[in-house]
């Protein structure tokens, strides 16, 4: 009897044992490894799958971004514009007379071709009578000092055109150089052409004239055709245009040049000039 209680003592501390570690280290024990499984093997990858997804959305979102941003900035870099400032020209006139009435310029005219000079009229605020037209003050001066000292009035009347502005697209910068050329070209001819004028007008010197007119047209025509429909800017467009007609203006008058001198194509080669300063002047 005694032996079959201390066994059934001995079964029951053995039970409490067995429960004890069952609900105290094995249950826990096991909890903790499921909990670690479940955390490396369920809920990370899920998470990092999440994060790693809205990652990539954002960078994404950024590169899109940054694509716009970039066409922004191409299109506002295609959008700058730069400045070509046109050389300032003086023209230096040898003035004889200024006259509110044309008959009474028409009048003065006559005598001064009776005094042996030629003169040509032209309408501005009045009505201004001029012997001839210079682009370089000296000639001007030159001449000047050569006329009979029985025009009381004459004088050189000096005027400064100012050149004009231009803002042009960034894409016609390749040809600013050559456009910059032909308005050298320009000028170059026309002081050149104003000082054989007088020759020819005084000593009737008509071949070096037109020779020169000639070769000044040739190399007008060919700078011109060379930037033919290569710029974008509205206000280079309009001044080529400008000089297209001046070239052709130019052609017709040289056609007329005979000898002597008609001092009607005198007078319209100086309103041509007139007209080409007013092309290049600033407003």
């Amino acid at each position: 009897m005694r032996g079959s209680r201390r066994n059934r003592e001995g079964y029951k501390k053995r039970d409490k044992l067995i429960k004890f570690l069952t609900f105290f280290v094995i249950a826990p024990a096991i909890g903790i490894i499921f909990g670690i499984g479940l955390v490396n093997y369920v809920i990370l990858p899920r998470f990092n799958s999440d994060v790693n997804k809205n990652i990539t959305e954002v960078k994404e979102e950024l590169g899109k971004e940054t694509i716009t941003d970039n066409k922004v900035g191409n299109k506002e870099e295609n959008n700058i514009k730069k400045e070509l400032k046109i050389k300032d020209v003086n023209i230096y006139s040898i003035q004889v007379g200024s006259f509110s009435e044309l008959e009474n310029a028409k009048n003065f005219l006559n005598k001064v071709k009776q005094s042996g000079f030629s003169g040509y009229i032209l309408k501005m605020e009045n009505y201004k009578l001029y012997l001839g037209s210079f682009l370089d003050r000296k000639k001007a001066d030159e001449f000047l000092d050569s006329i009979d000292i029985s025009f009381e009035d004459v004088f050189v009347n000096e005027n400064c055109i100012l050149g004009n502005k231009i803002e042009y697209q960034k894409e016609d910068n390749k040809n600013i150089e050559e456009f910059k050329m032909l308005l050298e070209t320009f000028k170059k001819s026309y002081d050149k052409e104003t000082d054989l004028w007088i020759e020819a007008l005084t000593q009737e010197d008509v071949e070096s004239l037109k020779n020169e007119i000639i070769k000044n047209n040739n190399e007008i025509e060919k700078k011109i055709n060379n930037l033919a429909d290569k710029f974008k800017t509205k206000d280079i467009i309009t001044l080529m245009e400008g000089f297209k007609n001046n070239l052709n203006k130019r052609k017709t008058i040289l056609a007329n040049i005979q000898k002597p001198i008609d001092i009607e194509v005198y007078m319209e080669y100086n309103k041509m000039l007139l007209e080409y300063l007013k092309t290049i002047k600033k407003g």
